[in-house]
């Protein structure tokens, strides 16, 4: 730290410290003169001897600035001060050459913030960094017979100089790996769909998908903004097509994604006042119902005529379906999948997770 503080105080009092340097060397160069004179030297014989005793003093200077303070600090301020000092001297070319640099460094920095996009950043899912790609690898093939069992496959591979490479599986390495859970925490599969034509509502659009397997939003840890997502459940044979449409997709379609809101401590009425609105659903599953339904109707009317309450029968195979049976049921830990919709038991499911 001493070191450290004398070159400091050698920077800002360097031009006092220079003139004591030169001083004490004009001192030395004295104090040698007068002795090689009291030897019976001559004057200028005894200047040149003590010239040759004290050596280079130009040298030595140096040599204690380099000692003293920080030389490649002075030579960086010295090396700075001359270019600012050609730059103003010669603006058109300076002005060239910043020019130069600034689209260099502009080009640069468009190009990687690109490559970054596509290439460096993160995929939005919860842990990116924990996602594995799984491919398999063939050495490569010769002679009479193989040395890998694909006959034929529906997908892309890639070949290098060690054999062929691809990600596409059979659906049975598939289960056998999805039943490995000390290998995967969750394991699932998605193909490209290509262009597709959705048409709904008198509107066709053309759109990319994928075809995912059920624990593909699990194992992304993305929730969906409305309903539910594909569970494990789907990949059942026999269980009914699901598909889930991204936010862009929908708001044409769908106009957005649904909202589910409590009411606690407010009325009916006033919730549907302060979310803005225009008609209340309200469903009837049995005769009990209708007593009930028609008071809340008329009570509505007439607080809030603007917002109607427009009421729907449901199905007669519904009719067993109430909530508290479904609440009961899943206490008990029976499967409530024959009572209630699929989007209904995933909730269930995620409150007991919780």
């Amino acid at each position: 730290m001493k070191s450290f503080f004398r070159k400091l105080r050698w920077l800002i009092q360097r031009t006092d410290k220079d003139a004591e340097l030169r001083e004490e060397l004009e001192f030395h160069l004295a104090e040698e003169t007068n002795e090689c004179e009291a030897q019976g030297l001559p004057l200028e014989e005894a200047r040149r001897a003590a010239n040759r005793e004290l050596g280079n003093v130009v040298l030595l200077r140096e040599n204690t600035r380099a000692a003293w303070g920080w030389t490649f600090l002075e030579q960086l301020v010295q090396d700075l001060r001359y270019a600012l000092r050609t730059m103003l001297h010669h603006r058109a070319f300076s002005a060239l050459a910043l020019l130069s640099l600034a689209l260099g460094i502009g080009a640069n920095t468009v190009i990687y913030s690109f490559m970054e996009s596509i290439l460096l950043r993160t995929l939005p899912v919860a842990h990116p960094t924990s996602l594995a790609l799984l491919n398999w690898h063939s050495k490569k093939s010769g002679g009479v017979r193989p040395n890998h069992v694909m006959h034929g496959m529906d997908g892309s591979t890639w070949t290098d100089g060690n054999g062929m490479s691809s990600g596409i599986f059979p659906y049975g390495v598939f289960e056998l790996l999805r039943e490995n859970r000390s290998t995967f925490e969750s394991l699932f599969a998605y193909y490209p769909t290509g262009k597709r034509t959705l048409a709904l509502k008198g509107l066709a659009v053309i759109t990319p998908g994928e075809y995912v397997s059920g624990d593909y939003f699990r194992g992304l840890e993305v929730s969906p903004a409305s309903g539910r997502p594909i569970v494990a459940d789907d990949d059942r044979v026999g269980a009914p097509r699901v598909a889930v449409i991204s936010m862009p997709l929908s708001e044409p379609l769908f106009g957005g994604a649904l909202e589910v809101g409590e009411y606690t401590n407010q009325s009916l009425i006033a919730y549907a006042r302060k979310i803005g609105a225009t008609h209340i659903v309200r469903g009837l599953r049995e005769a009990s119902d209708f007593n009930e339904e028609f008071k809340l109707h008329g009570v509505a009317e007439r607080i809030e005529p603007s917002i109607p309450m427009v009421h729907f029968i449901c199905e007669a195979k519904f009719l067993h379906v109430s909530s508290s049976t479904a609440k009961e049921l899943d206490a008990m830990g029976e499967g409530i999948g024959w009572l209630v919709m699929p989007s209904v038991e995933a909730a269930f499911a995620d409150r007991r997770r919780r």
